[in-house]
């Protein structure tokens, strides 16, 4: 399966499962459903999950790793195991996730700086950016040792690069 038919394949899965989860009012839960089952394939390596999964019953692999979730979950997991896409569940979380955050009109804004930052500026940045993009922020914060300084800021399609490194790159094309 290539590329192209994985992310479609996901977004397809993806959109059913967040417009379905929204009627029912339970994104949030479907979200953490999802977060707990791509967790739980991680810790099966990749060469075993295919031997394990195939040699054994599809509902009794999907019913160790659920517990007890909303029927609905257990159903749309089933449908995606039958269909044997099990492998691109952490693409469908990564859709889904975009798909909650466009509905809530949330933007994930990735910071990077040196050092980790102050609650007090992380708050005035977290404002200032809300303000000029007119959406809610989810800030992730990462930390690069690299940057000599300043910082990088990175959402959707732009990035503001306020680091010392960049600074410097810049003085010596000017030069």
């Amino acid at each position: 399966m290539n590329f192209e038919n994985t992310s479609s394949l996901s977004h397809s899965y993806a959109e059913a499962a967040f417009k379905f989860s929204s009627e029912i009012n339970k994104t949030e839960q479907w979200l953490f459903m999802l977060q707990d089952i791509c967790k739980a394939l991680k810790l099966i390596p990749h060469n075993l999950f295919n031997l394990y999964f195939f040699k054994l019953n599809k509902k009794f692999f999907l019913k160790s790793l659920l517990g007890k979730n909303d029927i609905y979950f257990e159903n749309f997991l089933k449908i995606v195991a039958y269909n044997d896409r099990i492998n691109i569940l952490p693409n469908i979380l990564q859709k889904f996730i975009e798909l909650k955050n466009f509905s809530e009109n949330v933007e994930i804004v990735l910071i990077i700086t040196k050092y980790p930052l102050n609650q007090k500026l992380l708050d005035n940045l977290k404002y200032l950016i809300s303000s000029k993009i007119n959406k809610k922020i989810k800030v992730q914060l990462k930390i690069d040792k690299s940057i000599l300084g300043g910082m990088i800021i990175k959402f959707k399609n732009f990035i503001i690069d306020s680091s010392v490194k960049n600074r410097l790159n810049k003085l010596s094309e000017y030069l």
